[in-house]
């Protein structure tokens, strides 16, 4: 009897402890494929579609200066609120508010009308009152850039007041009066730091995974060196 018993907690004890270990194994891979699709999920959505528009661009290519430059013509500010904190529950929340300035004018190279616009505020105090640039103003002939695409990037922000990701392709003609090589470097920068999220959750996917794939380790090689094989008699 005393025989049986020792055998019982023997082979009880090692099941007995892997158990803790073996939900922690399942919270660590619950854990990996979250961060793993977040991932995925900030890499396709954020990243891989800027890199396409840009594979192979260059704005000294996709844009040329416009000959006798842009006789601008009326400017003003758009405001956009956007919730902040508290967003479904009308009493506490609070809102920012992004202010967008947006020129219009005429290319003296063709006489076609353009408007063209960009962030001046963002993420400020909705009681904000912005003041324009000093330049250009009303009047003032200013150096701008005319597309030589049939289709232009939304990198470059055309006919667009949203973040540069969220941009259609503007199938018509774009007209800018903010150089095209420094929307380009912006765009890069703002890639750049969306690929920062991209790593930062496929380290916390390997990081949660560990656990996991330790405890795949220890069941398969661990508990087989613990086995006594006993030879027949």
């Amino acid at each position: 009897f005393q025989g049986d018993q020792g055998e019982t907690g023997t082979s009880g004890t090692p099941a007995m402890a892997s158990r803790p270990w073996g939900f922690m194994a399942i919270l660590g891979m619950i854990c990996g494929i979250f961060f793993g699709v977040a991932s995925l999920l900030a890499y396709f959505i954020d990243v891989e579609p800027v890199d396409r528009e840009m594979s192979g661009g260059n704005p000294g290519d996709d844009f040329s200066v416009v000959q006798g430059g842009c006789n601008i013509t009326s400017h003003r500010f758009i405001q956009k609120k956007y919730c902040t904190s508290h967003c479904t529950k009308p009493r506490l929340k609070t809102e920012a508010c992004t202010f967008w300035v947006e020129y219009t004018g005429i290319r003296m190279d063709s006489g076609d009308s353009f408007f063209d616009q960009f962030v001046a505020l963002g993420g400020v105090s909705c009681s904000t009152v912005p003041s324009l640039p000093a330049t250009p103003e009303i009047g003032e002939v200013t150096p701008c850039w005319k597309t030589n695409l049939n289709s232009t990037p939304n990198v470059y922000q055309c006919a667009c007041t949203t973040y540069f990701a969220s941009c259609s392709t503007h199938a018509g003609n774009c007209t800018k009066i903010t150089d095209p090589a420094i929307l380009w470097q912006q765009a890069q920068q703002a890639n750049g730091d969306s690929m920062v999220y991209v790593w930062f959750f496929l380290g916390a996917s390997i990081l949660c995974l560990l656990p996991f794939l330790s405890f795949i380790l220890w069941r398969c090689f661990g508990r087989s060196k613990g086995t006594e094989i006993v030879p027949e008699e």
